[in-house]
């Protein structure tokens, strides 16, 4: 007998399944109780890719070649093979007589990002997220105990109701010294706020009384990094003479972007199967990764040009790093060199362990250094803001708040906002008369 893995669905948390069968004996499925991102499943070979480097998914492949040795082994043993079914299978999965273990709510608060992680249902780029301010706080509190300034001083941890001003003060003093920008740190303490209440409101560890006075400190809206491609930069994208097929591959993803307002992320496993062909209209039905919401989108002329040229297929998959680093060549061949407010990462030296050490630097650049796989979302919104009415927007985009496609639009002014309001009230007035 060989047992053999399955998945029914493309999801980020497919449950995976597992067949065994002998032929005149039993053909027995059950869920294995496992998940996996399904974008790391092999279905050929029954399994997580070989030699996959995401440690998630790294995980699952190890844990099911356990399964499947501890399936074979019970099937060794059985001493009548008529009794194999699947009440036996799944009792060899999780053993009826054996005690399932469930991590233990920590108030800890290094510990509790993984008890939240593992507690909620949370996309890949979100668990990334966490993880990351995790590791901020880990530091963190590493440096304190390091430099004996934890209160009492033989303190070795921070807990969830140690979150106070004066704990947020001291950590972003820290991160400050790191050189990291001031929107990072005020995200990083976003995250820490909200990882403190959700321990409160449903595992109900006590939290400071001060939390709800904790403040993140983000920068004025008109400071942060809003770039986009305009119309007149996008026609010289498309018009480029690009020699490279990787380049030019990478440039129609950027145009089905900047013509879609969807993340690249979300559309690099789309294919022709996936598109509606009605009255001459093409609409494109995907799932959002970071929201888990299934939208449907109009594919305009541009889109369509771009899809025809290649067979009415989507242009070839690649990895987030690639594009972006493509897309950057092919707007600096495009001659987008002209000198824009953002921020570009750099090396800013070595940590303990030799490795480089990034940070986000702010000043004038060319703006083609500027251009990452964000682009295509803001550009979208930036460039039909004026010309579409907001609920008309968010069904393309996929936003649920008027806030949130705001904050991707690159306004003036609120006067801006006000002329907006004038030319729609002046519309919808004459229409009355």
């Amino acid at each position: 007998m060989n047992p053999i893995f399955l998945i029914r669905k493309d999801a980020e948390d497919a449950m995976i399944y597992v067949r065994c069968k002998l032929s005149g004996y039993f053909d027995i499925t059950a869920k294995t109780l496992i998940r996996v991102d399904s974008k790391y499943w092999d279905h050929d070979n029954h399994s997580v890719f070989s030699g996959v480097k995401n440690a998630d998914a790294k995980k699952v492949r190890k844990n099911l070649e356990g399964l499947k040795t501890t399936i074979n082994s019970g099937y060794t043993d059985a001493k009548n093979k008529l009794s194999i079914n699947k009440e036996w299978l799944e009792n060899i999965i999780t053993p009826k007589n054996k005690k399932i273990e469930t991590p233990l709510v920590s108030d800890g608060l290094v510990n509790f990002f993984d008890t939240y992680i593992l507690a909620v249902k949370l996309s890949e780029g979100t668990k990334k997220k966490i993880r990351v301010i995790k590791g901020y706080v880990e530091r963190f509190q590493q440096y304190k105990i390091d430099k004996r300034l934890m209160i009492p001083a033989d303190k070795n941890l921070y807990l969830i109701k140690d979150v106070d001003v004066l704990f947020i003060s001291d950590f972003e003093k820290y991160l400050n010294t790191l050189g990291y920008s001031q929107n990072t740190i005020a995200q990083a303490v976003k995250t820490i706020k909200f990882i403190c209440k959700k321990a409160n409101d449903e595992f109900d560890i006590e939290v400071s009384n001060k939390l709800e006075t904790i403040k993140p400190q983000f920068t004025d809206a008109d400071d942060l990094d809003k770039n986009y491609l305009e119309p007149n930069e996008i026609k010289k994208i498309a018009s480029v003479k690009l020699e490279a097929e990787h380049l030019d591959n990478a440039r129609d993803w950027l145009l089905i972007s900047c013509e879609t307002a969807q993340r690249v992320s979300d559309l690099l496993t789309s294919n022709s199967k996936d598109i509606s062909k009605i009255k001459g209209d093409w609409y494109l039905t995907i799932k959002q990764k970071k929201t888990q919401k299934v939208i449907t989108l109009y594919l305009n002329p541009i889109v369509k040009k771009i899809l025809n040229k290649r067979d009415g297929n989507f242009p070839t998959p690649m990895s987030d790093q690639r594009y972006n680093d493509h897309i950057k060549e092919v707007c600096r061949l495009a001659g987008l060199t002209n000198m824009e407010k953002g921020s570009v990462k750099k090396c800013i030296g070595k940590d303990s362990k030799g490795k480089n050490i990034y940070r986000n630097e702010s000043g004038l650049y060319q703006k083609w250094q500027l251009v990452t796989s964000k682009i295509g979302r803001k550009s979208f919104v930036s460039n039909n803001y004026a010309n579409m009415n907001l609920t008309a927007l968010m069904i393309q985009t996929g936003h649920k708040s008027t806030q949130t496609i705001r904050n991707h639009y690159k306004g003036t002014s609120h006067l801006e906002e006000a002329k907006r309001f004038a030319e729609q009230y002046k519309k919808a007035y004459k229409k009355s008369k």
